[in-house]
């Protein structure tokens, strides 16, 4: 039974046995979010009262969403700030908060919901910070009212993101700290400002990794992979993005991979990838980023242009560890 199945199954179950089968339905669409919420609060507090010490201790230890890290925050601090200290000029440092809208990656990408914890209070447990930073410059761009806002805003963070799904292999967590970068502007024409963000982009995760193998996290075969959606966008990217990076990191393999399936509906124009190999001889895929509309629906303006990007950080300090 795949999942999809199975959770329709268990939903039937519960709304036959509570004899109420248009429930879900109601709580969606007849009442406000703000009612909802008031509505889970009440449940939840209800819930709460019913535990006991030893029921709390028995989730802590078997819920696999609030186990810890298995990183010190000692080690992932040392990272951001050698991956902060190598940020090109322009990029401003954020903290986010822990939580985001509701919808915050179901609306604006193709997410499931199912893969975001919702919250009761009708926010959702951050899983992907390159939507916060997309919501944080539409928000500043409004702010702008009738001044002109800045040609671009460039932001970084480090933060915990926390999914919903099941992830299997080694150096999967239900949650983990993420690198993010991203880039905001407007259409330049001939594909200006889609070649700058992404050169810059790569350009600096490649510092990053190398800079790790200084502090003991060497990386062997670092590879790049650019996936254009159209013949015009491989050409961009031989020509002008691999041209002007080449130079700079000659260790590097830098290749094309024209391929319109790996974008999906969730990038466009281009994608990127990032692969290095550890001491051990495995590769791993290490960095994703692309451009994406979500400021284009934000601001309502096909001008628009963003451009995304992230590392596991903690999944690359696993990894790539010196043993």
């Amino acid at each position: 039974m795949n999942e999809g199945v199975r959770e329709a199954s268990i939903l039937q179950r519960i709304l036959k046995k509570i004899g109420v089968p248009d429930l879900i339905e109601s709580l969606a669409k007849r009442i406000s979010l703000s009612d909802l919420q008031s509505l889970l609060l009440a449940l939840y507090n209800k819930r709460a009262t019913t535990l006991t010490p030893a029921d709390v201790l028995k989730q802590y230890k078997t819920n696999r969403f609030v186990r810890l890290s298995r990183f010190s925050s000692a080690e992932t601090m040392k990272f951001d700030l050698m991956a902060f200290s190598l940020l090109p000029k322009g990029f401003e440092i954020l903290e986010l908060s822990p939580v985001c809208p509701l919808g915050t990656c179901s609306v604006l990408g193709p997410v499931d919901q199912k893969n975001a914890l919702t919250t009761v209070r009708n926010t959702e447990v951050c899983s992907d910070s390159t939507n916060v930073l997309a919501l944080e410059s539409a928000a500043r761009k409004i702010e702008c009212k009738n001044a002109k806002p800045p040609d671009l805003i460039k932001l970084c963070t480090s933060h915990r993101l926390t999914r919903g799904q099941l992830f299997k292999g080694p150096a999967s967590f239900p949650h983990f700290r993420v690198l993010s970068l991203t880039t905001s502007g407007r259409d330049c024409g001939n594909l200006a400002f889609e070649v700058e963000a992404m050169m810059e982009h790569l350009d600096y995760y490649l510092q990053v990794i190398q800079s790790a193998g200084e502090c003991g996290y060497p990386a062997r075969n670092i590879r790049v992979e650019l996936i254009p959606f159209d013949s015009h966008g491989g050409l961009v990217a031989e020509e002008k993005i691999f041209g002007e990076l080449r130079p700079r990191h000659k260790d590097v393999t830098f290749m094309v991979h024209a391929d319109t399936e790996r974008g999906g509906n969730y990038y466009e124009q281009f994608r990127f990838h990032i692969f290095a190999t550890s001491t051990d001889g495995t590769e791993y895929f290490l960095v994703d980023g692309g451009l994406t509309k979500w400021m284009q629906k934000l601001m309502n303006n096909r001008k628009e242009r963003f451009m995304i990007s992230g590392m596991g950080t903690e999944r690359f300090l696993s990894c790539f560890r010196k043993s």
